[in-house]
């Protein structure tokens, strides 16, 4: 704006280098005084008329500066508000990661628990299958044990029937035992 100011003045100053009290005398001779009236108000009257236009110049740029200035004052606006947003954004974003990060500490001290509860469960597990088959195994001793002694009950019982059979006395049930001693021996 300020160069076609600049050019619009130096086109003014160019064209009336020459003003009359510049030219030679005898230039000035050959015109009237009346001639140099004219000529003043010719030069005044085109000053008016480029001091006219400059001032609507001055005016055009105002406004499309102020133009610019108020886009940008509104683009600043709209900048500051997306700001605001996404600061509110960021605020809120930090508050769900910490609430998140808290959650999780949570969530891993629980695991933790579990994870130590599931551990002494499965060494009660291990215990309890260890002295199930210790108590299988002692069970198994004990039944072998039993059929042993049943298998000899019935050795001694059947010793007995055979003795009071082929040796009938009332001597009671100690001779009896006595006597299958005496026949286990011989």
């Amino acid at each position: 704006m300020q160069n076609l100011t600049e050019c619009r003045l130096k086109s003014f100053i160019s064209r009336f280098e020459l003003l009359p009290s510049q030219q030679t005398g005898s230039a000035r001779k050959q015109r009237g005084p009346e001639d140099d009236t004219e000529k003043m108000d010719e030069i005044a009257q085109h000053m008016d008329i480029t001091h006219k236009r400059a001032c609507i110049d001055l005016e055009k740029a105002t406004q499309l500066i102020t133009q610019v200035l108020q886009h940008e004052v509104e683009r600043n606006r709209e900048l500051y508000m997306l700001i605001r947003r996404l600061e509110d954004r960021e605020v809120e974003t930090r508050q769900r990661l910490s609430d998140q990060a808290e959650s999780n500490s949570l969530l891993k001290v629980k695991i933790d628990e579990l994870q130590k509860h599931l551990e002494e469960k499965d060494n009660s597990l291990t215990q309890a299958n260890q002295t199930v088959a210790f108590l299988r195994n002692e069970l198994r001793d004990l039944q072998q044990r039993l059929q042993r002694q049943q298998s000899k009950d019935r050795t001694h019982q059947e010793e007995d029937d055979w003795l009071q059979k082929n040796h009938p006395c009332n001597c009671g049930p100690t001779a009896s035992v006595s006597g299958s001693i005496t026949s286990v021996t011989n």
